[in-house]
């Protein structure tokens, strides 16, 4: 088994660096661990700062995205029921993924299926969409502790 030597997977890393667009963001933090745990110099430099950027930026789009959840939910909620579903349809055509059909009958039976802000929700009757997906986006802010934002 042959040892690569520090200098040579600093340098494939960097290179990764150097090519961002055509990295995912894990990609990119891990070329930057690589760096940190192995050198000290400029690299490393460059490395802790594009980490720092990316981890805030992510935190920040989480923040963002729980407060848009939450406003979500309490649009959802507080709409009269008669009006949830077409509140439901202008939310996902506008920030997220509406798959209902104009005309069910043509599929049936039928799993309708809707995506807001990272959340999915499906149901048998298109009626409790809005209801499940406020089910679903509830147990995401729970389980991220977003208790203060919710």
């Amino acid at each position: 088994m042959s040892v690569i030597p520090a200098a040579k997977v600093i340098a494939d890393a960097s290179h990764l660096l150097d090519n961002l667009p055509f990295l995912s963001d894990l990609d990119v933090l891990r070329a930057c661990e690589i760096i940190i745990r192995l050198d000290d110099g400029v690299e490393a430099t460059r490395a802790r700062k594009l980490r720092d950027d990316l981890v805030g930026q992510a935190e920040q789009s989480h923040f963002l995205d729980f407060i848009r959840l939450r406003a979500a939910i309490d649009m959802l909620e507080n709409v009269d029921p008669g009006a949830r579903f077409l509140l439901l349809k202008s939310l996902c055509l506008s920030n997220g993924v509406w798959t209902v059909p104009e005309d069910p009958g043509a599929y049936s039976p039928v799993w309708f299926e809707v995506g807001l802000f990272g959340v999915s929700a499906m149901a048998d009757q298109k009626e409790q969409l809005a209801v499940n997906w406020c089910i679903a986006a509830r147990r995401i802010l729970t389980e991220y502790n977003c208790e203060e934002v919710v």
